[in-house]
């Protein structure tokens, strides 16, 4: 193979022969991968000087062509410093840190109120994760450190939920009976015994009545069970007005 079809191959290949090691050239897809050359310091200078003019070329477009303010500063491996400013560096400097300055100042203001809120929030999740631990609990039957007036609050919700749940199981068991019957007098519809037929009738009014009779003393069972954790709470109002009004007049004493 000629050395010129071997040039033409590595160059396809995006190769770039030097004269230390092949150094990888980045491909338009961004797929290649840029390694440093082990060349002299000649070769690496060369290629610092090519890649430096045509960076400064683009920054140099991008602020004629965008009608940008650009600035760019580049320290070569031998320390020389390269410059461009599309106006001026030090207006470019200061503009910039000006602008980073500001930034850091709204994060460092708005943190604390930020930090704040989320310790609110956190607080305030705890207590209702405490308050419902506490009501499992003491649903569960764990009531050994609660107090008379505590006893008598729950004893009471409970009676209300008791009454509620029979309720609910009065309707289900007056829906299931009406649901017989219905299949009893469709099955009786054609009957030659009229009589069983009215008996049936007389039955279902008996028990309709039956049923009315226990649902208005579930319902009065429930207003009697509202009107007295009404008084309760209310005690218990009166009970802390006191013991507040005693220690202040304590205190008032001392």
């Amino acid at each position: 193979m000629s050395a010129g079809v071997w040039r033409h191959q590595k160059k396809d290949q995006g190769i770039v022969e030097t004269e230390g090691k092949d150094e990888v050239l980045e491909r338009g897809g961004g797929e290649g991968q840029i390694k440093g050359s082990e060349a002299g310091s000649t070769s690496r200078q060369i290629k610092f000087s090519k890649r430096r003019n045509s960076l400064l070329r683009k920054a140099e477009e991008i602020a004629t062509l965008c009608d940008s303010e650009v600035g760019l500063i580049i320290f070569a491996c031998t320390g020389q410093l390269y410059e461009y400013s599309s106006t001026s560096m030090k207006e470019i400097i200061e503009r910039y840190n000006n602008q980073k300055g500001e930034s850091h100042e709204a994060l460092e203001t708005n943190a604390p109120s930020d930090i704040k809120v989320l310790q609110d929030e956190v607080a305030s999740l705890k207590l209702q994760i405490q308050d419902l631990q506490d009501r499992n609990r003491r649903l569960m039957g764990e009531t050994s450190d609660m107090g008379i007036k505590d006893l008598e609050i729950l004893e009471n919700q409970l009676e209300l939920h008791l009454s509620a749940v029979r309720l609910q199981k009065d309707q289900h068991r007056s829906g299931y009976i009406k649901e017989l019957h219905l299949k009893v007098f469709h099955l009786f519809d054609c009957s030659p015994f009229p009589d069983t037929y009215n008996l049936l009738i007389a039955c279902e009014k008996v028990l309709s009545y039956r049923l009315k009779m226990q649902r208005n003393r579930v319902h009065q069972e429930n207003i009697e069970l509202k009107e007295k954790m009404d008084l309760i709470g209310k005690g218990n109002k009166e009970y802390l007005n006191d013991e507040v009004g005693i220690a202040l007049g304590w205190q008032l004493d001392n």
